[in-house]
């Protein structure tokens, strides 16, 4: 009995990180972030094969990028991921892998224009 609760404990776990993967991937899609992930892994391959290898100058010269690299990264990428945690904020959103409904979105920005038309206020609109 304790073996079975054990396996459907583990299936359970990699269905877990396997949607929590999905989930990061449909995040990043279409962003800058894809180049990076393929840089990166490049990198990585790079490192493994300087490290197996012995490249003594490649290695060491890769360990210090690893060591400054990934706050470098989170400098740089810090928009995408202001973005990606504020679209994980709104957990339907993220549990159920629908966008948010473009009526509402909608009815926010009719509501604005009639605000700044009321106040006889022009505005630069930019939708994405």
């Amino acid at each position: 009995m304790l073996s079975i609760l054990k396996n459907v404990l583990t299936v359970l776990d990699i269905l877990v990180v396997a949607y929590i993967f999905y989930k990061v991937f449909t995040l990043i899609r279409g962003t800058r972030a894809v180049q990076a992930l393929k840089g990166l892994g490049i990198l990585v391959a790079i490192s493994f094969i300087a490290s197996f290898g012995r490249l003594e100058t490649l290695d060491w010269l890769l360990r210090k990028f690893w060591t400054w690299g990934a706050v470098a990264l989170i400098i740089i990428f810090a928009p995408e991921f202001k973005s990606a945690l504020a679209r994980m904020g709104t957990t339907a959103a993220f549990l159920s892998g629908s966008q948010p409904d473009e009526r509402a979105h909608i009815r926010k920005v009719v509501e604005a224009v009639e605000r700044l038309s009321s106040m006889s206020t022009g505005a630069l609109i930019v939708m994405a």
